[in-house]
């Protein structure tokens, strides 16, 4: 059985610039050069690949509120994290 690797998102980063990062690390600056480019769907698609700590993702259900978090694809980490009714904790 062959193991596939999910494909990773676009990358706004150098060589240069990923070399010795670990992947969180990476993932992280890459999100926020995706940002900085205009492109919102890649900054999120690589924060998606990030485990988010229950305080961020709280945080982020209390700034943006539950239909983004939806939006950006952490409606399931944010149910693993933070439990079944984390629309309403």
């Amino acid at each position: 059985m062959t193991e596939t690797t999910p494909e990773m998102p676009k990358s706004y980063l150098s060589d240069t610039e990923r070399e010795g990062l670990s992947p969180e690390n990476r993932y992280i600056r890459e999100s926020i050069a995706a940002g900085r480019a205009g492109d919102e769907d890649t900054s999120w698609a690589w924060i998606r690949l990030i485990e988010l700590p229950a305080l961020a993702l709280r945080s982020l259900r209390a700034r943006a509120g539950v239909d983004f978090v939806r939006a950006v694809g952490l409606a399931d980490q944010a149910e693993k994290t933070l439990g079944k009714n984390w629309q309403q904790i």
